[in-house]
C-alpha cells in the first residue's frame, strides 16, 4: 500500500466523531507551537472516546474520566499501527479540511499583506502630509492601533478608507486658505457629505490623522469640543452660522476692495456685530474703522458689554470671544494681523484665562501682548475660590515669559482672580491706548 492511500485511510478513520475533541485540540496546540510537540488534555471521556484513543495508543483507558496525550506520543504510537508512515499535521490538515498555519507563519504573513497594503497606499499618495502620517501609522504607533485592528477585520474596506482620508489630507481647506463646512467638504471629496462625520470609521481616520499633524499632536481629541476646534484649526467647521465672534470699530474689503454694507453701517453708528465664520469668509481684510493701531480683545461678554457702555463713538476696535477661541475668532484676528495690528488681550487671572492667553501668544507671537496680567492687577482680582492642584498644574503648560509674572503669583495663592474687578482699568487702557503702551512693555 502507498504512503498516499494510507494516509487516506488515516484521515479517513481519525474523521470518527470519538476523535473531534482530540484533532481539535492537537490542531491548536501545533498552531501555537508551530511544530509537533506539547501535550493536550481531554477531560470528561465518553465511553466511545476512550475506545478509540485506546485502540491507537494500546492501553487500557477502562474507567479514566481524562487524559494527557503527548502529540510526539501520539505520532510514535501511529507507527505501530496500520498507518505507519502517516504524518501526524497531513493527518489532521485532512480531517480538518484546511492548511495548518501556524501563529508564527500566520502573523508573518498578516505583516506581508499588512505592509503590502500600506506601500500601495503610499505609492498612490504622495503628499507630504500623507506621507508623514502613513509613515507613523505604518510603524503601528499607539494612536493607530484601531486602524491596525480594522486591517484585521476587513483589509479591503479599510484600504478604501484610508484611501479616502488620505486625499482628504491632500485636500485640506486651511491650505488653500479657506474655510469649509464639514460636509459640502465631505462630498467633494468622497462624493459621501457623511463620509467623515464623527461616528464613521473615516471620521475616527481624519481625527487622528489631523491630531498627529496638529499644533497639540499629545492632547487628545476626545471630547466634541476638541474634536471641533482641531476641524476648525485645519478650516473645517460643522457649523459656519454659530461659530461666530463680537467686535466693534471695525471695517472689511472683500477680494475686489468692496466694502460690505453691513460693516459700513455697523461702524457708522458704532453698533455691535456678530460675525460667523460665513461671513468672515467672504472678505479678505478686516482693519479698524477709525485707523487705531490696537485691538482690545476680552473673552467675557458681560465685560465686553460694560466697556461697551462707557466707550465713546470711534473708540479702538473692540472683541469678545464668548470663551475659548473659536475658528471665527481666529478667522478675525488672523486678518487684523495682517494689518499689522497690536492684541492686547484680557482674560481671567486663573490657570484657563492665562491658558487663552498663552494660546494667543503662540500664533501671534509678535503682536500678542497681555492686558493687565501682572502681580499688582491680579491683586486687585484676586478671590475667594481656591484652585485644585489639577487646575494648577495646567500652569506648567504656560512659556511665555511675559505670562511668568502671572504664573508665579496665581501659584503662590492659590486662588482665582476675575477679570471684572479691573473694568476701570481696562476702561482707561482703550481711551489711552498710547499710555498703555508707553507703561507697558508687554506686561502691566
Amino acid at each position: 500500500m502507498d504512503m498516499n492511500t494510507i494516509l487516506q485511510h488515516a484521515i479517513e478513520y481519525f474523521s470518527a466523531p470519538a476523535f473531534a475533541r482530540l484533532v481539535k485540540a492537537m490542531s491548536q496546540r501545533y498552531r501555537n507551537l508551530g511544530r509537533i510537540g506539547g501535550s493536550v488534555r481531554l477531560e470528561k471521556l465518553t465511553n466511545a472516546e476512550r475506545e478509540a484513543l485506546a485502540g491507537v495508543l494500546g492501553s487500557d483507558l477502562s474507567g479514566k474520566d481524562q487524559i494527557t496525550i503527548r502529540l510526539a506520543d501520539f505520532q510514535a504510537a501511529l507507527e505501530k499501527t496500520r498507518f505507519a508512515g502517516a504524518d501526524l499535521v497531513e493527518i489532521l490538515q485532512g480531517v480538518t479540511g484546511h492548511r495548518l498555519i501556524t501563529r508564527a507563519d500566520e502573523q508573518q504573513e498578516l505583516a506581508k499583506r499588512r505592509d503590502a497594503c500600506f506601500a500601495r497606499l503610499s505609492e498612490r499618495h504622495s503628499d507630504p502630509l500623507c506621507q508623514s502620517w502613513l509613515e507613523q501609522v505604518w510603524e503601528k504607533a499607539p494612536a493607530a492601533r484601531s486602524i491596525h485592528r480594522a486591517f484585521l477585520d476587513d483589509p479591503q474596506g479599510l484600504e478604501a478608507e484610508l484611501d479616502d482620508v488620505l486625499r482628504a489630507l491632500a485636500h485640506l481647506p486651511a491650505r488653500a486658505g479657506v474655510v469649509k463646512r464639514l460636509p459640502v467638504w465631505a462630498a467633494e471629496i468622497t462624493g459621501d457629505p457623511h463620509a467623515f462625520d464623527a461616528r464613521t470609521n473615516r471620521g475616527k481616520y481624519l481625527l487622528q490623522a489631523l491630531q498627529f499633524h496638529g499644533t497639540s499632536p499629545s492632547t487628545s481629541a476626545s471630547s466634541t469640543e476638541a474634536q471641533t476646534e482641531l476641524l476648525e484649526s485645519f478650516g473645517l467647521v460643522r457649523d459656519d452660522i454659530l461659530n461666530f465672534v463680537t467686535c466693534t470699530g471695525l471695517l472689511a474689503t472683500d477680494d475686489k476692495g468692496r466694502q460690505p454694507k453691513f460693516w459700513q453701517a455697523a461702524a457708522r453708528d458704532s453698533a455691535v456685530l456678530n460675525l460667523p465664520v460665513r461671513e468672515l469668509s467672504k472678505v479678505q481684510r478686516i482693519y479698524p474703522a477709525w485707523g487705531a493701531k490696537h485691538v482690545f480683545v476680552v473673552e467675557n461678554s458681560g465685560v465686553f458689554s460694560d466697556l461697551l457702555d462707557n466707550l465713546p463713538v470711534q473708540s479702538p476696535p473692540l472683541i469678545c470671544t464668548h470663551g475659548q477661541f473659536k475658528l471665527a475668532s481666529y478667522l478675525l484676528l488672523d486678518k487684523l494681523m495682517a494689518e499689522g495690528l497690536t492684541i492686547w488681550y484680557s482674560g481671567d487671572h486663573d490657570p484657563e484665562g492665562i491658558l487663552m492667553a498663552q494660546s494667543l501668544h503662540d500664533r501671534y507671537p509678535k503682536h500678542l501682548k497681555p492686558w493687565r496680567f501682572c502681580q499688582d492687577d491680579y491683586a486687585l482680582t484676586i478671590s475667594d475660590t481656591d484652585l485644585s492642584e489639577r487646575r494648577l498644574k495646567q500652569l506648567d503648560n504656560v512659556t511665555a515669559s511675559e505670562l511668568q509674572d502671572i504664573v508665579a503669583a496665581v501659584r503662590l495663592n492659590g486662588k482665582a482672580g476675575y477679570q471684572e474687578k479691573l473694568l476701570p482699568s481696562l476702561l482707561q487702557d482703550i481711551l489711552q491706548p498710547q499710555k498703555l503702551v508707553d507703561t507697558q512693555t508687554g506686561v502691566r
